[in-house]
């Protein structure tokens, strides 16, 4: 029986066009990911593929393209391969075409060179798979004009695929939201792979505040296998904005000592309501811990954090604790120290896991 009909003997002018594009995109694609271009790309670094940078998707492809290529010359099944990758990149370099176009507002230089470089390899691999289908035409062998047809159908659809999965794929960063995501993780406590938060919202001069305070190191051990429990802070007295700043420290930086640290802010804030940085570091050094200071970003992004939840939750007094079932979207709000115990907290949690 005939060999597959694409079959490269020597090294053929296609190969080396592929690969001198292929070659090409890469070398683009580093430019664009160490951002040696133009002030319009940098619109094009906004958004993402399925939440990966642009340039990692495509660091990836031209990599994975290049050694399936390469290995091509011995393998005629790979030159199918090949193809299939190069139709499926071209189809996602259209939507981004049409997404620089319509969406973004203006043309990034790296990005049409890499579309280019794909569209100059599909365009060689098209030509020769053209004289492919000539040739197996004359031959008249119906079984392999069938495969050779085939193979073009299957270039074409995954040239469609690649061009929903951009469509559907493709998202602008929101570069706060990305910055508050982060923060959410690093000051949770308890299971983060609950599907039950537990927002603790206090304020550091509020005196209901400091009488519950000997309860929620219990109530961290007795529910925190069960939710993710975030201790938030809500100004109602103005002098917490002080404190914000050491206690996002304290559960980033000094989780596992967090409730020892927050005691100590605690007896700080009977004192102060404006702590300086040395009294802090003094304390710490007492009980054997470090002091990391925030950047004002990483401050400004925990201030805006809570005052975002403070008004999702419509939360207007300390203490409340709201506890929510994200998923399920129900939620139960207990407020002050009659209402915040363990036996209403981890009902309520059982209520909403089942929800």
């Amino acid at each position: 029986m005939q060999e597959s009909s694409i079959v490269r003997r020597s090294i053929s002018p296609s190969f080396v066009i592929v690969s001198i594009a292929l070659a090409a995109g890469m070398l683009l694609t580093i430019i664009s990911w160490l951002q040696l271009c133009s002030v319009e790309c940098s619109e094009g670094h906004k958004y993402r593929l399925f939440g990966f940078q642009f340039e990692v998707v495509g660091a990836i492809f031209f990599i994975t393209a290049g050694i399936v290529h390469f290995m091509s010359r011995h393998n005629s099944q790979l030159i199918f391969l090949t193809s299939l990758m190069i139709a499926g990149a071209l189809g996602a370099e259209l939507e981004f075409i049409l997404m620089q176009k319509y969406k973004i507002g203006v043309w990034c230089p790296v990005c049409l060179g890499i579309a280019s470089t794909i569209a100059i390899a599909a365009l060689a691999l098209g030509i020769e798979y053209a004289f492919d289908f000539k040739r197996v035409l004359k031959q008249g062998d119906k079984g392999e004009i069938m495969r050779t047809q085939w193979r073009g159908i299957s270039t074409a659809i995954m040239f469609f695929m690649g061009l929903l999965m951009a469509f559907v794929g493709t998202t602008k960063f929101n570069p706060l939201q990305a910055a508050e995501d982060n923060l959410k993780k690093s000051i949770a406590f308890g299971n983060s792979n609950s599907n039950v938060d537990i927002y603790i919202f206090t304020d550091w001069k509020c005196p209901a505040c400091r009488a519950i305070e000997p309860e929620l190191e219990k109530l961290v051990e007795k529910a925190g296998g069960k939710a993710q429990i975030h201790f938030i802070d809500l100004a109602v007295h103005s002098e917490t904005m002080n404190f914000t700043p050491y206690n996002l420290s304290f559960m980033i930086h000094n989780k596992p000592s967090y409730f020892k640290l927050r005691k100590m802010l605690e007896g700080i804030s009977l004192k102060t309501g404006a702590p300086s940085q040395e009294l802090i570091e003094g304390e710490m050094r007492k009980l054997g811990e470090k002091f990391v200071e925030l950047n004002y970003a990483d401050v400004d992004t925990g201030n805006k954090y809570f005052k975002k939840l403070e008004k999702q939750y419509s939360v207007n007094k300390t203490p409340t604790l709201v506890i929510v079932n994200s998923e399920a979207k129900k939620g139960k709000k207990l407020t002050g120290g009659s209402e915040i115990t363990e036996a209403n907290v981890l009902k309520s949690i059982s209520l909403l896991q089942k929800q």
